[in-house]
């Protein structure tokens, strides 16, 4: 896929304001515990479900730049976060983050994810 300069300034744009307005939903879920992670996953918006599908989509692309910890803790579960990745329907996608044990895999999705966002909000 090869974009000009404006259309890759446009998506990033674009993707960060989504992931920008679920921040703190973000925060909140990788901090939950399990039971209050699935309450919150069934319970959550659209855009939430989506900001998810955009952070796994991201991580298997190589824009989030991970520690080998962190590496390690998504390794186990890889299929999961690349399914996510592929899905177009926020149905689908919040069946596959439920059937994955309540969202078990999402503190090691996202943590990395929150202190990169919080490094672009400061600097």
């Amino acid at each position: 896929m090869n974009l000009t300069i404006f259309d890759s300034f446009v998506y990033f744009f674009l993707v960060m304001k989504r992931l920008r307005d679920s921040h703190t939903f973000f925060k909140q879920l990788a901090k939950a515990k399990r039971k209050d992670r699935i309450k919150a996953i069934m319970d959550c918006d659209r855009k939430h479900v989506i900001g998810i599908c955009e952070l796994s989509k991201n991580i298997c692309a190589g824009c989030v730049k991970l520690t080998p910890a962190q590496r390690k803790r998504l390794l186990k579960h890889k299929k999961v976060v690349k399914d996510l990745a592929k899905t177009r329907s926020v149905s689908v996608a919040r069946q596959k983050i439920l059937q994955k044990g309540g969202g078990f895999f999402l503190p090691a999705l996202l943590a990395p994810v929150i202190g990169a966002l919080v490094s672009k909000f400061i600097g």
